[in-house]
């Protein structure tokens, strides 16, 4: 069995259940009507094209939503120490003083299978432990894993 096996057996048996729900549906037309390589929400270009209600993106910039809910497992920590072995001084200094509103992810796995973070949309893939949501702001791998650094939303 390999370390990357060993490591997966040891997520599924002793890891934190979380949750990942991942939004995704069609670009709205108010995200790619205007000239720019930056989409962004335009409650203008809605009330300029007024569609029926199945068609509104309420703001989300996506239309026939579909919201994709999976169940994995990870290692979490909070502490500062652990933090600052993987991540840079200048990320540590955006954390500063609200390393508890952090949370670090090392591996992540769903039904025995690794999950890949990278693959996420980050502003759509919510991951909710104890009660709480968190967004994903950066992702990275190790030899055996991927570390990923969650952010509590308001």
């Amino acid at each position: 069995m390999t370390h990357e096996e060993q490591y997966i057996r040891r997520l599924m048996n002793k890891g934190y259940d979380i949750s990942v729900t991942v939004i995704t549906g069609d670009k709205c037309p108010c995200m790619t009507s205007r000239d720019s390589t930056v989409s962004e929400y335009s409650a203008v270009w809605h009330e300029l094209n007024p569609a029926p209600d199945n068609e509104h993106c309420n703001g989300t910039g996506l239309i026939n939503q579909t919201n994709t809910v999976t169940s994995v497992k990870s290692f979490l920590t909070n502490e500062l120490e652990t933090m600052a072995t993987y991540l840079s001084k200048q990320l540590m200094t955006e954390i500063g003083e609200k390393h508890n509103r952090y949370l670090m992810m090392f591996g992540c796995v769903a039904a025995g299978v690794k999950f890949d973070l990278s693959i996420l949309d980050r502003k759509n893939a919510t991951f909710t432990y104890k009660s709480k949501n968190y967004r994903l702001i950066h992702s990275f791998d190790l030899d055996c894993c991927q570390i990923g650094l969650l952010f509590q939303k308001d």
